[in-house]
């Protein structure tokens, strides 16, 4: 009885904590992809005018090593405007060596938008919300679980089960065996004489009825087996993955930080169309002519240094929506970032590993299911040791008369 209750405690504990954890990164995953494609639907329906706005200044940016950019610009009726650069600058000498450098920005003035460089593409946060609806479906199943493991337990409570698996059915009292005499002997009162069966090293528990049921009734179930060893297979798979990417985003990481990068201005030298995005809005689809997407185009560039050394890259982050705007912008300056020892080339100066926590964090779904299933899988090689030894010892007990 003490087993069994002890058993289901921890069955019990472990539903919870799955699911609260299942909950709880149901809900951040669909708040943060519900918050981020309503953001960027909001910036995307705009009409943007272009311009170049200069680094003015910088601020630390809380306690850490980053500085925000502040940037000012003249709009269509010739105020000057101040604004901030979405992206941060690791480390203040970067910052400093910044101020009088341009950048390109596209602004709307009616809505207060100010853009230079924003991640328009919504594939990601869909991910994110069909993962959270996923892990809530998940947290309703290991619910229901656990209302049906606390009913069997009722019923088994009623039914008497719990006194059953205390004593054998069959009046077969346990057994000992011992190896050294080559002897099976009874044990009137296994209570009573647990301590002995712990002190004699050589002596192993035999005959207990309930727990030589479990382990052949794992037997019987042989599917289960096939079942979760094709489960390690499958979210070894989806570890690999989250991993990698987590891998090469920290990777990343630490080459940039090592890099030195020097501020240069490349060329803009054509486009290209890289996504079509839905929009209800009527005004943009008579602006665009498309009935049912916009067109989206980036921006090639290439640089040349005064070594000789070519670098070409292209930027997609911009609302750039107008195939005139595009085209007007080719021949005109890019900011970008160039280490020639390194050879590397950056957008940017925002170095993090952020984009390491979420598939590191979620990497735990598919390794918990991992551990589960070899957890079945020893348990059932256990149960293979077990049945055979249990074979073995009945043998030894018919050869002795019992």
């Amino acid at each position: 009885m003490k087993l069994y209750i002890k058993d289901f405690k921890k069955r019990i504990t472990a539903y919870i904590v799955v699911i609260i954890t299942l909950f709880i990164g149901g809900i951040a995953c669909i708040t943060y992809g519900s918050l981020n494609i309503a953001d960027c639907n909001k910036k995307i329906e705009q009409d943007y005018q272009i311009t170049y706005a200069e680094f003015v200044g910088y601020k630390k940016n809380g306690k850490s090593n980053k500085y925000s950019m502040e940037y000012k610009y003249i709009d269509s009726q010739g105020n000057t405007k101040i604004g901030r650069w979405e992206k941060l600058v690791v480390g203040e000498e970067y910052a400093k060596e910044l101020i009088g450098y341009e950048i390109l920005l596209f602004y709307n003035d009616k809505q207060n938008i100010q853009i230079t460089d924003y991640n328009f593409n919504i594939t990601y946060y869909a991910i994110s919300i069909a993962l959270g609806i996923i892990m809530l479906i998940a947290t309703f199943v290991c619910s229901c679980r656990v209302v049906i493991n606390f009913r069997n337990k009722k019923l088994n409570k009623n039914n008497n089960s719990i006194e059953t698996e205390k004593t054998t059915t069959d009046n077969t009292k346990p057994l000992i065996y011992d190896k050294k005499s080559n002897q099976i002997n009874e044990v009137l009162e296994y209570e009573s004489n647990k301590d002995a069966i712990k002190d004699g090293v050589d002596n192993e528990v035999i005959a207990e009825k309930a727990p030589e049921e479990k382990w052949r009734k794992l037997l019987e179930n042989k599917s289960t087996i096939f079942f979760h060893t094709f489960s390690i297979i499958i979210f070894a798979v989806w570890f690999a993955f989250l991993f990698a990417f987590a891998y090469s985003t920290v990777t990343t990481y630490k080459k940039n930080m090592s890099a030195n990068y020097q501020p240069a201005y490349a060329t803009f030298t054509g486009y290209d169309i890289y996504m079509k995005h839905s929009t209800t809005n009527s005004a943009l689809n008579d602006i665009y002519n498309s009935k049912h997407s916009i067109v989206w185009y980036q921006m090639n560039w290439e640089l040349k240094l005064p070594s000789g050394k070519k670098y070409k890259g292209f930027k997609q982050n911009i609302p750039l929506n107008d195939e005139l705007i595009a085209k007007s912008l080719v021949g005109k300056k890019i900011l970008v970032f160039v280490d020639p020892n390194l050879n590397r080339v950056s957008g940017d100066l925002d170095f993090s590993v952020n984009g390491a926590y979420l598939p590191a964090i979620l990497s735990l779904i598919p390794a918990g299911f991992i551990i589960n299933a070899f957890f079945w899988i020893f348990a059932y090689s256990y149960a293979l040791i077990k049945d055979k030894t249990s074979k073995k010892i009945n043998k030894n007990r018919e050869k002795h008369g019992d």
